[in-house]
């Protein structure tokens, strides 16, 4: 009869990064518009050394950066002439125009992938504690949070 060990089983998951080995970020995909390119840039380094941004939710991430290229074009579309905002009717009516609501329907769907990637304070802590993390040992954002307050 062999002998049976009690205790953790051994670690007989593939090797995580080490120190040794750098954590390198996917590009961006070449059909994104520049908002969405630098967006990318900006958050997949960071996402990807906190564990979160894996190749299997790359194409969720892609459709963040979509939906945020989409909000800041509409944005900045709207901001360079306030008059967009709003149309006359042909009865004379001042309504909203259909870009103010794509906007905001984009924001409506950023929020929600935020809360995803855990790229709202609370949605990162909820996230991490979920893994048995905490926030203050994922020396990426600890860095990040430094460099922004220092």
């Amino acid at each position: 009869m062999p002998k049976t060990r009690r205790g953790r089983k051994a670690n007989t998951s593939p090797a995580k990064s080490t120190d040794d080995d750098p954590i390198v970020a996917p590009d961006p995909p070449e059909d994104l518009g520049e908002f969405g390119k630098e967006y990318w840039r900006e958050h997949a380094l960071l996402l990807c050394q906190a564990g979160i941004l894996t190749p299997m939710h790359v194409q969720t991430f892609r459709v963040l950066c979509e939906q945020w290229q989409t909000y800041r074009s509409l944005t900045k579309w709207l901001s360079d002439d306030p008059s967009r905002y709003t149309f006359c009717t042909d009865k004379g009516y001042e309504s909203e125009t259909p870009q103010v609501r794509q906007r905001d329907k984009a924001l409506d769907q950023l929020q929600k992938l935020w809360l995803k990637f855990g790229l709202t304070p609370h949605a990162l802590a909820t996230l991490n504690k979920q893994r048995g993390k905490y926030v203050s040992q994922i020396p990426a954002i600890s860095q990040f949070a430094k460099s922004k307050y220092e």
